[in-house]
């Protein structure tokens, strides 16, 4: 089967749905609207329009670009991931079948921002044969905005054999300075205003006042923000508790995100607006209990009080007090912690999903 991508070639959801279907025989074509930092093997690129910097002049070239490449290439499925800009180059191509993947943001906070912006992502999504989404409320948000094409949930999935409860953490432990037997709380969230990483700050030295020798740990890698970073770094800097007791990761390969969770003693995830967010599945599946806001899409994994904590409202004090209650009640969490991981070997493996997804495909070429 031959496959054409439009989406950001360097996400890490995008390199692990391609490289699905590379190991599935496919062949693979992608278009992205950034330059390729790390070719996948099996993966042919696109990216003239990538080098086009004004969005205008790109999505112009892309009505050209696209019409020629799917005449050229001639792919049996066209799939977009993100229901603006790559959707928008699928739909304008007029290539069928044509499937879009929406992620979160492009259809919970884009189309507030403009009346415009709402109908071309509605305009999209409308000449879409197949919209998939990681999670029912998701579709949800399909559904208001007028769009009523054929969709599913299809989850993003996780790595089994990569996220799993036995690693060994203790080269994090020294590297960061942790002391033994220190509480660790990690956020494995970018830091954008999204994520409410600030909130995570303001709970911290209520954390400590409990538990002294606690450390978190935030990511600091991912699409940035770079002037909310310079803000939260100010913040850490400006607090001689947060400075003790905050530690910043800058790198880390994807490889080994699952040596940070297995170093946590609790994962943290409290956006304004999220989708099914995988690293929260990848944290459930390393057997480390999760604290979460409570968001449609989240709450239809994280149960309260039984595949983790969700906080009705997130404020530093609430979520203090449910990172210091898991640290008081060793037994509490670990109950938490075995009920999710059951729930992910069940229910998230990754290539279960996109064999799930390969027969889609195979599905639309058969209509």
């Amino acid at each position: 089967m031959r496959l054409l991508f439009l989406a950001d070639p360097n996400a890490i959801h995008t390199r692990r749905w391609v490289a699905a279907f590379v190991r599935r025989g496919c062949e693979v074509h992608l278009v992205g609207g950034e330059p390729v930092r790390e070719p996948q093997p099996g993966v042919t690129y696109h990216d003239d329009l990538a080098r086009i910097r004004s969005r205008k002049r790109r999505t112009l070239a892309a009505v050209v670009r696209m019409r020629g490449l799917v005449r050229w290439i001639r792919p049996d499925v066209l799939h977009a991931h993100y229901a603006t800009d790559y959707a928008w180059w699928g739909a304008l191509s007029g290539f069928h079948p044509f499937v879009v993947t929406v992620w979160g943001s492009d259809v919970y906070l884009e189309p507030l921002k403009s009346a415009p912006r709402r109908a071309l992502i509605r305009w999209g999504l409308r000449q879409a044969d197949l919209i998939t989404a990681d999670s029912l409320d998701q579709l949800r948000a399909v559904r208001e905005l007028g769009v009523n094409r054929p969709a599913e949930v299809i989850q993003w999935g996780v790595d089994l054999a990569r996220f799993r409860p036995d690693l060994d953490a203790s080269d994090w432990r020294r590297t960061l300075a942790i002391p033994d037997g220190a509480f660790v709380a990690f956020s494995p969230r970018q830091l954008t205003p999204l994520y409410r990483i600030e909130t995570i700050l303001s709970a911290w030295p209520l954390v400590r006042r409990e538990l002294p020798d606690a450390v978190l740990l935030l990511k600091a890698f991912g699409k940035a923000d770079p002037a909310h970073d310079a803000h939260l770094r100010a913040l850490i800097a400006a607090d001689p508790d947060l400075t003790a007791g905050v530690r910043i990761v800058e790198e880390v390969p994807y490889e080994r995100m699952a040596e940070l969770y297995a170093l946590a003693d609790a994962v943290v995830s409290i956006p304004r607006s999220d989708g099914t967010p995988v690293s929260l599945l990848e944290a459930m599946a390393c057997g480390t209990p999760v604290v979460v806001g409570n968001l449609p899409s989240v709450v239809e994994w994280v149960r309260d009080g039984e595949t983790g904590v969700v906080l009705p409202e997130v404020t530093p004090d609430a979520l203090a007090a449910a990172l210091v209650g898991l640290a008081r009640d060793a037994g509490r969490a670990r109950r938490l912690s075995d009920a999710a991981l059951l729930l992910i070997r069940r229910e998230m493996d990754h290539d279960r999903w996109m064999d799930r997804m390969l027969d889609r495909y195979r599905s639309l070429l058969d209509h």
